[in-house]
């Protein structure tokens, strides 16, 4: 298995381990036991969840707490979100354009109830002259025309950094991948799940750019990507149901943010993923976090705006006050 070499020049990886705050962080030691013996609730909580960083925090929750949440793992992100709008999914992680965009949807009905991942995109290149933002000038990058999110934050990022003269190319998330492993292309963005989805299939070697600390340098706030939602008359009937899901959850995903390579090995235990090594550098590039309460709204808002200045037809109009919980 080829290593990635990520190289932090002008693109600074983010990968906080600080310890989170309140919340139940440790109930889940890296030891914790499986609850074999506990039985079904009678009404589990649904969730939908895509084939994304944002379904990966539910992985130790899914195994461990099996008797109070249905974890429904989908291909796609729109599989999850035609749950969640059906009724099907009483919970659905989606990115923060798509939240702010089912909540205009839903007339406003909706609640987030936490952010689960900061940035993970990253500009992907196999050309050893890319060594600088500045390098991309002149260049053919290949940019996702079915991922609108990731789109507006990359054009979003290189306006903001004065970046000009870089020929964008627009194919499927599937064609960039296929192109960047056979040597067709070799410089796109991409977010993670992708990254893995070339890097892992080729022993060719590639630089992965996070574009999170200069995105943080540019619009004074830390780029997140990832939340989940709930309607807001299901959170209103379900608090306590809630609150206590929220507790697991942060749980859930702290055991990945605090234990990657241990939560390499789980994944690769409990067939989440195959290999130890691609599960490793896949929690590193996810950058999964519990965000909740006015932390969260303060950092949604201020990505959501960003995003609206960048291409208002995104998600249309920003959230209110009373999207966040």
């Amino acid at each position: 298995m080829k290593k990635i070499s990520t190289f932090l020049l002008a693109f600074v990886m983010i990968f906080s381990f600080a310890a989170c705050n309140g919340g139940a962080n440790d109930d889940f030691a890296i030891n914790d036991p499986v609850y074999e013996t506990v039985p079904d609730r009678e009404e589990k909580i649904n969730i939908a969840v895509g084939n994304d960083p944002m379904g990966i925090g539910f992985a130790k929750l899914s195994v461990d707490r099996y008797y109070a949440y249905n974890v429904n793992y989908c291909l796609t992100a729109e599989e999850a979100i035609s749950l969640f709008n059906s009724g099907d999914a009483d919970i659905v992680s989606v990115s923060l354009d798509t939240a702010a965009k089912l909540y205009n949807e839903n007339g406003g009905k909706l609640k987030m109830l936490a952010i689960n991942t900061m940035g993970m995109t990253y500009i992907l290149s196999g050309d050893e002259t890319v060594t600088e933002l500045e390098s991309l000038k002149g260049k053919t990058l290949y940019c996702p025309s079915d991922n609108a999110g990731v789109k507006a934050i990359f054009l979003h990022f290189l306006e903001k950094c004065g970046v000009s003269g870089v020929d964008i190319q627009y194919k499927t998330t599937d064609e960039i991948k296929a192109q960047m492993i056979d040597g067709t292309i070799n410089l796109c963005v991409l977010p993670e799940y992708g990254i893995s989805g070339v890097t892992s299939k080729t022993e060719k070697q590639f630089n992965a750019l996070a574009i999170s600390g200069l995105w943080e340098e540019k619009c004074g706030v830390e780029l997140a990507q990832g939340c989940i939602v709930a309607r807001a008359d299901y959170v209103e009937k379900n608090k306590e149901k809630i609150s206590e899901f929220l507790d697991f959850y942060e749980a859930s995903i702290n055991f990945l943010y605090r234990n990657d390579a241990f939560g390499a090995s789980f994944l690769v235990e409990e067939n989440f993923i195959s290999e130890k090594q691609i599960g490793y550098e896949l929690v590193m590039r996810c950058n999964l976090r519990f965000v909740s309460g006015e932390e969260m709204k303060i950092l949604a808002q201020k990505n959501l705006a960003e995003l609206n200045a960048a291409d208002p037809t995104l998600f249309g109009a920003l959230p209110a006050e009373d999207f966040y919980y």
